[in-house]
C-alpha cells in the first residue's frame, strides 16, 4: 500500500523482489508436517505436492509457498 501511495504522489518506489529459487524435493520434504504452539490456538500444516509446497492454518485457505533463498 505504501508503494502504491508513493507512486500516486511521485515519491521514490521500492518494489519487492519477486525472484524465487528452485528447491530440491529433499529440502521441501523436511518442512512438511503439522506445527502448533501454546500461544496461538491454530495448527499450521505444511504439505509438499510434487514440486509445490503449500501452507494452511486451521480454518483458512491453502497458500503456495515460494522459496526466496
Amino acid at each position: 500500500m505504501i508503494t502504491l501511495l508513493n507512486g500516486v504522489y511521485n515519491k521514490p518506489l521500492k518494489l519487492p523482489d519477486f525472484t524465487t529459487v528452485e528447491v530440491s524435493d529433499q529440502d521441501l520434504e523436511q518442512y512438511s508436517g503439522i506445527y502448533s504452539t501454546k500461544e496461538i490456538p491454530v495448527k499450521i500444516t505444511i504439505t509438499k505436492k510434487g514440486k509445490i509446497q503449500t501452507i494452511q492454518a486451521t480454518g483458512q485457505p491453502t497458500f503456495v509457498l515460494d522459496a526466496k533463498s
